[in-house]
């Protein structure tokens, strides 16, 4: 949708429509443009137009990455993810994102941005914990579904036009082969638990037994468990 005002001889005003933004109100993107008449004026505005429907142009082509943060903290993640989600969420972007991107214009992050910030994130010294060398493939994955998620919702809200992080893939995470117990292991600890405290005892036996994670065995309460059937319901974890 667009208008034009007459601003003076030869000058309009050309006013198209860029959909709203994350607070509901709607926004406009404006400029002034010289034409030799209004016919003129209205071809001018057909390309204005095509140019904010493709992103070219936008009403918020100077927000930085940091304070659009604060817009899907506030509308969408604060609002709408679980609790251990949002925690991990605000970590890595505190600690990893945000210092390294966080001041650059929304519009300015290209997939070539984030190859090269993801090159350094697997660069030795990157890590934050004082571990040497850099991070692994995994949680430079979840770094990047961070930001990709993060840029879908500015799409979606018609800020930017395009998710730099849909068009690039972070490095493949290795399988790394698991380390089990053997059977003769396994009976050995079981041994080994008959003399500890019943709680630690319990605790331990369930997740040899049932597979259990420690987050799901501390999120047991009574209820879950059905003496009679023998059973025990999993269904939800405690954050650990």
């Amino acid at each position: 949708m667009g208008n034009i005002e007459k601003r003076g001889e030869n000058k309009y005003r050309l006013t198209v429509s860029a959909g709203f933004k994350p607070d509901g109100s709607r926004q406009y993107i404006r400029k002034t443009i010289t034409a030799k008449s209004e016919r003129e004026a209205g071809k001018k505005l057909a390309l204005f137009m095509a140019e904010v429907e493709n992103s070219k142009i936008t009403a918020d082509s100077n927000m930085k990455f940091r304070d659009f943060v604060k817009l899907w903290d506030k509308n969408h993640a604060g609002i709408n993810l679980e609790v251990r989600t949002y925690k991990r969420y605000i970590d890595m972007l505190n600690a990893n994102i945000l210092p390294e991107i966080g001041d650059m214009r929304l519009i300015d992050i290209k997939p070539v941005t984030l190859l090269n910030f993801y090159s350094k994130l697997a660069g030795n010294g990157a890590r934050k914990d004082g571990n040497k060398g850099g991070y692994s493939p995994k949680t430079i994955q979840h770094i990047h579904r961070l930001i990709s998620s993060i840029y879908n919702k500015a799409a979606e809200w018609q800020i930017i036009g395009i998710n730099p992080a849909a068009h690039i893939k972070p490095p493949k995470a290795v399988n790394k082969e698991i380390d089990f117990y053997s059977a003769d292991e396994v009976r050995t600890l079981i041994k080994a638990l008959e003399d500890e405290p019943i709680r630690p005892r319990t605790m331990t036996l369930l997740a040899v037994y049932t597979g259990m994670r420690r987050s799901e065995i501390l999120a047991l309460k009574w209820e879950d468990i059905d003496f009679d059937e023998k059973t025990i319901s999993i269904n939800k974890a405690c954050p650990v």
